[in-house]
């Protein structure tokens, strides 16, 4: 299945967190169309999401961190996140990322793809 379209928009040098939920997808072969199932324990999946310049781009602009949630209080829970630090260094304005997961059953699903923009900061800490 195609990854779902998701931008980012990241401001320079603040912390970024990006909270979601997955929920199964099925195929109803008699309505023909995509029915919403319930949330999926990501327990043992483990998550990779990089920005780079283009697809076929070589150097990663930047690696999220990607940690699961709790998958009993809150079957599907992840959170993508960014330190202060981490946007603080980036000098690009525009790129292209994606979230994919290693699942426990050892095959890959990218979750989603999209372009992230940094806008400048304007406050920066004095030196």
């Amino acid at each position: 299945m195609k990854p779902a379209p998701l931008d980012i928009d990241l401001y320079r040098g603040d912390d970024f967190e990006l909270f979601f939920r997955i929920r199964e997808k099925t195929w109803d072969s008699v309505n023909e169309v995509w029915v919403t199932g319930g949330y999926v324990d990501i327990t043992g999946w483990v998550g990779t999401a990089q920005a780079r310049v283009s697809e076929d781009a070589v150097e990663v602009l930047v690696q999220f961190t990607v940690t699961p949630g709790d998958q009993v209080a809150s079957p599907g829970s992840c959170f993508v996140t960014l330190t202060s630090a981490q946007t603080a260094a980036l000098t690009f304005s525009e790129a292209k990322w994606d979230l994919q997961f290693l699942k426990s059953d050892g095959k890959t699903d990218t979750i989603f793809r999209g372009k992230v923009t940094v806008d400048k900061d304007i406050t920066r800490p004095t030196p």
